[in-house]
């Protein structure tokens, strides 16, 4: 269902879609002998008000929400669904956008807004989540008993500022500037037991459960500015394209300096001895595109970029608590100090037309990508069984190459 229209003539205007989507499924079949319809739902909207103060100027207020609920399904488990956890995710965007035409050749806009998302896996309290291992069949092809003992709470929280200026400085000569700056609440809790199991995969009911829990909360922060500008030549029509981006990411935490303290002959402790601040990164990545028509009916074109991505915020901060390192297995742990991955990317691409129905291109292109995240396992230098002692990070180790040729 969705409206829109005026609300003041002239000067307020409104709109809304909103939609619901309710399923059981593809494996409603399955579904039917556990739970009522339906088993998923989804509701989603969007809505804006537009208000002109002036021919030049305007705001506008904007929300964007999902609401999402459902059932999962394994295939292992279709004979005991109801042990496997629900699953919800929320979410909403609301923001306030200012825009103002300075001139015929200039105008900027500002934004602000808010984004919250919330995942959930399982029900009620952890305390309440029963941890008794699940068992198989005979022939450990079906879950028949028991339930996951899983539950799972994520939030995350932006906040952003952005701004953007836009002049024509002259009929041949375009600049663009603009900033952003995103303030970051992220929570997680994390409960998740699984039971021991033989080299078949058959769980062990008497031995104890693994546990691999994580709490945290961290208050990260992202921001960019960028200038960019595109010159024309009059006589030739080439066109170059010239831009500069910074950016700088703070994860606002520490990371914990593990010592392996022996125990025994054959035994190790692991000990929290200090912490290491993950230090503030900052990049500066250049732009660079050109089109230059060699003839009437032949153009080359060429571009050049840096281009820079965070890791996940899961790759930094899970697992880092003190409590959950002493208390759960040692397992994978993130790293706050995560380098962003960095890609260099080339193009190159030469056009032809043939006729006014057909268009002959040739391209090739390169990238180089290095900080590649991922995992390296830590072992005392005693140890004589790799892998029943120690821990595992993520970390940037890995690099690529990607080149292609495209007709």
């Amino acid at each position: 269902m969705s409206a829109g229209g005026p609300i003041l003539r002239d000067k307020m205007f409104y709109f809304f879609s909103n939609d619901i989507y309710l399923t059981d499924t593809r494996w409603w079949q399955d579904f039917q002998l556990y739970f009522s319809s339906p088993i998923l739902r989804d509701i989603n909207g969007f809505g804006r008000i537009d208000f002109h103060f002036t021919p030049s100027t305007r705001l506008t207020g904007q929300i964007l929400y999902s609401l999402r609920k459902w059932k999962d399904y394994e295939f292992s488990w279709r004979f005991n669904l109801d042990g496997l956890p629900s699953r919800k995710r929320d979410s909403y965007r609301a923001g306030l956008f200012w825009s103002h035409t300075l001139s015929p050749n200039s105008f900027y806009t500002l934004n602000l807004s808010r984004y919250h998302l919330q995942s959930e896996i399982g029900e009620g309290a952890k305390s309440s989540i029963n941890t008794t291992p699940y068992e198989y069949d005979f022939y450990l092809k079906w879950v028949i008993q028991g339930q996951r003992a899983w539950r799972v709470t994520s939030r995350q929280n932006i906040y952003t500022l952005k701004g953007d200026f836009t002049t024509q400085i002259s009929r041949l000569h375009l600049l663009k500037a603009g900033f952003e700056l995103n303030l970051y609440d992220i929570f997680g809790d994390i409960l998740k037991v699984e039971p021991q199991k033989t080299f078949f995969g058959k769980p062990l009911p008497d031995a104890s459960q693994l546990s691999y829990g994580s709490i945290y909360q961290y208050y990260p922060k992202t921001g960019s500015v960028y200038i960019q500008g595109k010159l024309q030549g009059e006589e030739d029509g080439a066109l170059l394209n010239l831009g500069l981006r910074f950016d700088f990411f703070d994860p606002r935490a520490s990371r914990p300096a593990i010592e392996l303290v022996p125990k025994t002959t054959n035994e190790f402790e692991q000990k929290v001895t200090g912490f290491v601040p993950a230090k503030l990164k900052s990049r500066f990545s250049p732009r660079v595109g050109l089109s230059y028509p060699i003839s009437k009916n032949a153009f080359l074109f060429g571009n050049f970029g840096l281009y820079f991505q965070y890791p996940l915020f899961d790759y930094l901060y899970s697992g880092l608590n003190p409590v959950t390192i002493s208390k759960t297995v040692p397992a994978l742990r993130g790293n706050p100090d995560l380098e962003p991955e960095t890609t260099k990317m080339w193009e190159f691409s030469f056009k032809y037309i043939l006729s006014s129905d057909i268009v002959a291109a040739i391209t090739y292109f390169s990238k180089a990508t290095e900080n590649l995240v991922d995992t390296k396992t830590f072992l005392p230098s005693k140890t004589r069984l790799a892998g029943d002692y120690g821990f595992a990070e993520y970390v940037n180790n890995p690099s690529a190459t990607a080149n292609g040729f495209e007709a």
